[in-house]
């Protein structure tokens, strides 16, 4: 069944895609033309979110396999305010996560060794969480989520980070192979987007 879903939908699956490699080279223009030395680049805001954000809006309202129109509109409303809550608190989670050195020191100092490793370790929760969250919307849109699907979407989307660190080993030769860098170079952006997507391509049932 989901094959012969994926068949139906080369267009929703090559649009996903596309807006995900859209969303990676703008963060990585951004970031070159910022200045790429360090970690300046976490230090402003990068127009590559919101418009990564718009896209993948406008992907669920035309292209999702959700097959009321007026629900992929209400999801894809949803999406773009929901978005901006997890924006901030991906970017908390991640910044105590990466950091190091005499900063990591002062702010454990600062928070307390308890908070402070529970800052740092909420990643591990906030990110997976969000997968959850598609999963949860995609059957509430009705659509039905095979086992398949649900492996499908966690490889791709729990594994952005080592797909993306593959992908920077095979060809940037000059740059780290690491988590920081796999943000840093924009390469973990098509992969999110394309594991955020899969739910939205199973094919439609009856809602529960």
């Amino acid at each position: 069944m989901i094959y012969q879903c994926l068949r139906q939908n080369k267009a929703s699956i090559w649009t996903l895609i596309l807006f995900g490699l859209i969303s990676g080279i703008i963060w990585r223009i951004e970031v070159e033309m910022q200045g790429w030395s360090g970690l300046k680049w976490i230090s402003y805001f990068h127009w590559a979110v919101p418009i990564g954000v718009i896209l993948f809006a406008v992907w669920l309202a035309i292209f999702s396999t959700i097959p009321v129109l007026k629900t992929r509109l209400w999801l894809a409303g949803v999406f773009l305010v929901a978005a901006i809550p997890l924006y901030f608190i991906l970017s908390i989670s991640f910044s105590y996560f990466f950091l190091g050195g005499p900063g990591a020191f002062m702010t454990m100092a600062n928070l307390g060794t308890v908070v402070f490793s529970l800052l740092r370790l909420s990643i591990l929760f906030v990110y997976p969480a969000i997968l959850v969250l598609a999963w949860v919307a995609a059957k509430r849109c009705g659509l039905r989520l095979s086992w398949r699907i649900y492996g499908l979407s966690a490889i791709v989307f729990l594994g952005a980070f080592p797909l993306a660190i593959l992908g920077i080993t095979i060809v940037e030769k000059n740059i780290s192979a690491d988590a920081i860098h796999a943000i840093k170079t924009g390469w973990i952006f098509p992969f999110m987007t394309i594991g955020l997507g899969i739910p939205f391509l199973s094919p439609p049932g009856s809602l529960k």
